[in-house]
């Protein structure tokens, strides 16, 4: 870790010392300090349920198997002693907590129906810590379980399948006259991704058809125009499109293979000179980098194996230092990869035998790697 805060050190101060527009570079950099200092003062905890089924009965008990992580590296947290786990009915309602004792980032319990009607249904497990809450509900562990009654009934579906699409641009909003590739999202009263098909129009005009790739998730290229009302017909269905706003950036991050592209452009009246484009990964800083722009648009490469494995988070700062786009990418770094070897203790079981397994976590190189682990 000390080795990886001195090298993002040395990036800061070589961008500090970048002659031309030093101002804007100075803007920049503070907003970058105070980021860090933010994220090494108030250390972030992550809690994730490792369950024993995604199905269960209604009456079941529900095991699991809880990990509590803090800061950029996952390192075993210390920081929470308590971890509350509630269990929500299909209408929302909570009907049972538990609090379970975590010790060095491990804990494990269950929870049970007891106090919910005999009602089939999509339940909601949610975990947390008091201190992860204090960031936001998307620091809090949610996982939704069907639940069936004896007589394996499934729930009941609404009359009309019901869709729910969302579209999402990139950076987050349509630009007047910038190329945007908007993201698409499907899901049915069922809460999995439906696979649909649809047709994209502007005002009285079609403007062409898209259609989901995987589990109701697609995208289709828009150059938007200021005043037009765009919306999508899916199944009968009309669903609008994000409001076009007359200025504003657009960062595109496109997956190269080796290297990620970043494009930045602007249609701001203020032309972005300078931009300082900075990327992290739970917090940490990987790499920051001075756009040259040209005509409102600008161009760089950044390898990936810069990054570790995770969501990489990339933002754009203005000449004042000012967030002005971000863009999200899952990077996955072989270096990080484990390979997991499991291997039965006695190769002959009969009926009801006692037995074990044997777990070999190795590295890419072939040694071996300490960690914990559950099996389900």
């Amino acid at each position: 870790m000390m080795v990886k805060s001195l090298w993002v050190s040395i990036i800061l101060v070589l961008l500090a010392s970048i002659p031309v527009n030093a101002q804007v570079s100075q803007n920049s950099l503070e907003f970058i300090r105070k980021f860090k200092g933010i994220e090494q003062d108030l250390v972030r905890e992550r809690v994730y349920l490792h369950t024993d089924r995604d199905w269960y009965f209604h009456g079941d008990r529900i095991w699991f198997s809880a990990y509590v992580v803090a800061g950029p590296y996952n390192f075993a947290s210390g920081l929470s002693e308590v971890l509350y786990v509630e269990l929500f009915d299909p209408e929302g309602e909570l009907i049972e907590r538990v609090n379970v004792n975590v010790f060095a980032g491990r804990g494990e319990g269950s929870i049970t129906f007891d106090e919910a009607p005999n009602q089939a249904g999509r339940y909601r497990l949610k975990a947390y810590t008091a201190w992860a809450l204090n960031f936001g509900e998307s620091y809090a562990f949610v996982k939704d379980l069907n639940v069936f009654k004896e007589e394996l009934e499934l729930p009941a579906e609404p009359a009309g399948e019901q869709l729910d699409v969302q579209f999402f641009p990139e950076s987050g909003y349509l630009v007047n006259g910038i190329p945007t590739r908007v993201g698409v999202k499907a899901v049915a009263s069922d809460g999995y991704g439906a696979d649909i098909s649809g047709t994209l129009h502007a005002g009285d005009n079609e403007l062409g058809d898209f259609q989901s790739i995987h589990l109701g998730m697609g995208y289709f290229e828009l150059t938007p125009t200021l005043g037009e009302e765009y919306y999508a017909l899916v199944n009968g269905q009309r669903f609008t499109l994000p409001e076009v706003q007359p200025e504003g950036v657009v960062l595109r991050v496109v997956d190269q293979g080796e290297v990620y592209e970043i494009d930045v452009a602007s249609n701001r009246s203020e032309e972005l000179m300078m931009p300082l484009l900075f990327a992290h990964v739970r917090g940490e800083v990987f790499a920051a980098e001075v756009m040259g722009m040209e005509n409102g648009f600008g161009k760089t490469l950044i390898p990936k194996s810069q990054f570790p494995t995770g969501v990489v988070h990339f933002t754009v700062l203005d000449d004042n230092g000012v967030p002005a786009g971000e863009r999200l990418a899952f990077n996955r770094n072989l270096v990080d990869e484990v390979q997991v070897n499991a291997n039965l203790i006695e190769q002959q079981i009969t009926a009801r035998q006692r037995t074990g397994l044997q777990f070999l976590l190795n590295d890419k190189d072939g040694a071996g790697v300490p960690g914990t682990a559950s099996l389900s």
